[in-house]
């Protein structure tokens, strides 16, 4: 019950952020304040958003570029260092079926897990409806997203599937390859399948959870006797299916 009841009134003083206008950063320093542990938000490409320490204090959290962040430094300094989303206890935020960003908290070895996995829960609808205010998924990311569920599915939708992928950019005759990875971990190669097939083609991404990611690939065509080349300059080798364990 005393979890209950210190989570329901941090669900309370974070409604009273938003509907005082407040964003991602001022939620992140409200659970703070509540649990004393360390948490930040990173973007779709695992850039920082905002962050937070209990040190910090109410608008002490760390900006994108900032170079500070939970944890420390080098043989266990006092110096912080950077947060990152491979670590921590993580969850994947979602704005109308499109991934947004990346929700993570750092406990400490003595954290009440049980009271943080509450109180993550309720953060995360705060941060959705701060983030549709300030960063909310482009038209284009919402059909991408859309259309890779819609094909990872039954099929049952062609001519929507069709519609979408056209939105997006690709040739509605054109071949389509699928593409599904998936990790027992935090994996910063996971996270990074989308750039390395981006270099063959026009792609649509969707995360169906933090350790998994389905892409679509519209492999690029090449005029006639040419052949495609990476963006260093050398001629990438074509890309093969393959899960990240």
């Amino acid at each position: 019950m005393a979890r209950l009841r210190a989570v329901g009134a941090l669900s309370h003083e974070q409604s009273e952020v938003l509907a005082e206008g407040g964003g991602v950063q001022d939620v992140l320093d409200t659970l703070v304040r509540h649990t004393s542990t360390p948490a930040a938000v990173f973007d779709t490409a695992d850039r920082l958003i905002a962050a937070s320490r209990p040190e910090d204090g109410p608008g002490g959290g760390l900006a994108e570029g900032s170079g500070g962040g939970p944890g420390e430094g080098p043989g266990g300094g006092s110096r912080p260092q950077a947060p990152t989303p491979f670590n921590g206890m993580g969850t994947r935020l979602t704005i109308r079926g499109a991934h947004a960003a990346t929700f993570v908290l750092y406990p400490d070895a003595e954290a009440d897990v049980e009271m943080l996995e509450l109180a993550q829960d309720r953060t995360v609808e705060a941060l959705k409806l701060a983030l549709l205010r300030s960063r909310p998924p482009g038209p284009r990311e919402l059909a991408a997203s859309e259309l890779v569920r819609l094909a990872a599915a039954d099929g049952a939708h062609p001519q929507r599937i069709r519609r979408l992928g056209v939105s997006v950019g690709f040739s509605a005759d054109a071949p389509v390859i699928g593409v599904a990875a998936g990790a027992t971990g935090p994996s910063d190669e996971l996270r990074r399948l989308d750039d390395l097939l981006s270099r063959y083609g026009r792609t649509a991404v969707d995360m169906p959870s933090p350790l998994a990611v389905h892409v679509l690939l519209a492999p690029r065509t090449s005029a006639p006797g040419s052949s495609p080349t990476s963006p260093s300059g050398t001629r990438p080798t074509a890309p093969r299916s393959r899960s990240v364990r």
